[in-house]
């Protein structure tokens, strides 16, 4: 009885090791993901999802007509959802624009800048994603709405909300950082992740003076 509890408790510990690994590696390829999350944020404008696949993203691509795609994920040549999604984007003629953006931490005040950017100078429509659609998304999607469409606060931040699998307390950073943003002009020059305001989520390797 003892050599078959010990060979089932053994049993039990390999097939934990292998379902997290097979979690583990689900995650890091992008196929774990709840649903594609996909939304309008601005009709014939802005669009949000996950990460999607070759063919629900030519889907997209051919229904709203999108001429850009921001992926919140950033651009690891590394990882083969990256390098995937860019050759695909190429081959649709389609803008690729990959920022790195953490959902634990404020942006700095140089990826502010590039998402700015993109909104200011790249075609219309577009679709913005990170790797479930629900944080850094989120959190973008609301800067949008109040500083481009003049949203009010309260309306923005219904796009981090649990209707698109964010969790606040998980990833506090995100709500926070579009409730402390002032207007683009204080973005794109007064802005400091620096700064007091922004100590409780800044990245400990951040180079403050």
């Amino acid at each position: 009885m003892f050599k078959n509890k010990i060979r089932s408790n053994l049993i039990y510990l390999i097939l934990s090791f292998v379902f997290l690994l097979v979690v583990g590696v689900m995650y890091r390829s992008s196929v774990f993901r709840i649903s594609q999350n996909f939304a309008v944020v601005e009709d014939q404008k802005l669009y949000r999802s996950a990460q999607l696949t070759d063919d629900e993203l030519k889907q997209v691509i051919e229904k709203y007509h999108i001429k850009t795609v921001i992926s919140l994920r950033g651009s690891p040549a590394a990882s083969k959802w990256y390098s995937r999604e860019e050759d695909f984007l190429k081959k649709q003629n389609v803008q690729f624009e990959p920022i790195n953006l953490s959902d634990d931490y404020y942006p700095d005040q140089e990826q502010i800048r590039m998402i700015l950017n993109v909104f200011k100078t790249r075609s219309f429509p577009m679709l913005v994603h990170c790797r479930v659609g629900a944080d850094r998304t989120g959190m973008v999607s609301a800067l949008y709405q109040r500083f481009f469409m003049n949203e009010s606060l309260e309306k923005s931040l219904e796009q981090l909300s649990f209707r698109y699998w964010h969790v606040r307390f998980l990833h506090p950073a995100m709500t926070a950082f579009v409730e402390k943003a002032k207007s683009i002009n204080w973005l794109l020059t007064d802005y400091n992740v620096c700064s007091s305001d922004f100590a409780d989520y800044r990245k400990a390797d951040y180079v403050c003076h």
